[in-house]
């Protein structure tokens, strides 16, 4: 789970501050989680949104409460945060 400052909602949830000067990231952003393909994120009513680039250029904006899976190398963007989604066991 990531945000500005996020709480947990689930007692699987493992919240990860995310420093933001610019407030565009809510303070519970996104729910992450690793799945058998890549990822699993679901939007947790931001404010500003949570958006999705697959590696093969495919967007999506996500609806919030309705978790989608990503694969391995996608970016979100977070507000004005983006982030790669990648697979470090495959850098070694």
């Amino acid at each position: 789970m990531l945000g500005r400052a996020p709480s947990p909602q689930r007692a699987t949830d493992s919240p990860i501050p995310v420093e933001d000067q610019t407030r565009s990231l809510s303070r519970t952003h996104v729910r992450i989680a690793p799945s058998e393909g890549g990822i699993t994120i679901e939007d947790l009513n931001s404010a500003n949104g949570t958006r999705a680039r697959s590696p093969n250029g495919q967007t999506h904006t996500l609806v919030p409460g309705q978790p989608i899976e990503l694969p391995m190398n996608s970016q979100l963007l977070l507000g004005e945060r983006l982030i790669s989604v990648v697979d470090l066991r495959q850098r070694r």
